[in-house]
């Protein structure tokens, strides 16, 4: 079944980021993820989006999320995330289907 990671960021250093998108893409890609929606201008319908920056992403199932999320690929590139972003959530969530 399907999995999806669902994120909200602060973007604070954009050169940083910028070297962080091509190469999370890149293990994103090789563990079989897709990016369904990216957002940098959300529209809030209720409560406070606590970021400015709303990503959305699509897996086979928990296994390949794990295999980008914590895998060799994506582990040297998470630290660039982190020092030029903040994430202020990051959540997994099962799909229907």
């Amino acid at each position: 079944m399907a999995i999806y990671f669902i994120s909200l960021l602060d973007i604070h250093d954009s050169q940083g980021f910028g070297e962080y998108v091509p190469r999370a893409a890149s293990a994103l890609s090789a563990a079989g993820g897709e990016i369904l929606a990216l957002d940098d201008n959300p529209v809030t319908h209720e409560g406070t989006l606590p970021g400015s920056r709303v990503i959305l992403l699509k897996f086979e199932d928990k296994a390949s999320f794990e295999k980008w999320y914590e895998g060799e690929a994506y582990r040297p590139v998470k630290p660039i995330r982190l020092n030029s972003a903040i994430t202020h959530f990051g959540a997994t969530v099962q799909g229907m289907k």
